[in-house]
């Protein structure tokens, strides 16, 4: 039971912040340019679909093909390279080295935006798990998706935003 709850909190960490491993093919050649791919901005992520015990993260995708993830209680950094027009490939990393354990998460997975351009799904996002001294700890799929986040005027005081999904914390 430890084992599969640590797995699950590292897995959120991982994928919310939706968020990296580095990967400089971003920066590289790519069929079109990152600048200007609607991929870019900021995004309230579900980082595991399948549950409602992860809280929601903020992902910030760069125009230069990095990628920032924020989450309740980490951060992670990636790289990403556009696909085609509604899709890319990212690559997050995150690093943990608390409480005598450490370890880094990658999530690797496309990333395809709706017809909207506002939302975003990764069926098949995959997070790996490995342990300091190299030897891989977990891994698995864990779908993820996401809303752009929009920008609301000072009237919008005291309403919840729409966008960001309800959760049950963990205990």
């Amino acid at each position: 039971m430890k084992r599969s709850r640590r797995s699950l909190t590292i897995l959120v960490a991982l994928i919310a912040t939706s968020a990296f491993g580095v990967a400089t093919s971003a920066q590289d050649a790519t069929p079109t340019d990152t600048a200007s791919h609607p991929i870019v901005g900021t995004w309230i992520v579900d980082t595991v679909t399948a549950t409602d015990t992860d809280s929601p993260e903020i992902g910030i995708f760069h125009g230069d093909g990095t990628m920032v993830g924020l989450g309740a209680n980490r951060t992670a950094g990636g790289s990403w390279e556009v696909i085609d027009d509604r899709s890319v490939m990212l690559t997050l990393v995150t690093v943990s080295d608390q409480g005598g354990v450490g370890f880094y998460a990658v999530v690797r997975g496309t990333h395809v935006l709706d017809d909207t351009g506002n939302v975003w799904t990764c069926d098949d996002c995959s997070f790996t798990v490995v342990g300091a001294d190299g030897t891989v700890l977990d891994s698995g799929t864990a779908p993820a998706s996401a809303t752009r986040l929009p920008v609301q005027s000072p009237d919008m005081v005291g309403t919840p935003m729409s966008e960001v999904p309800a959760w049950t914390p963990a205990q």
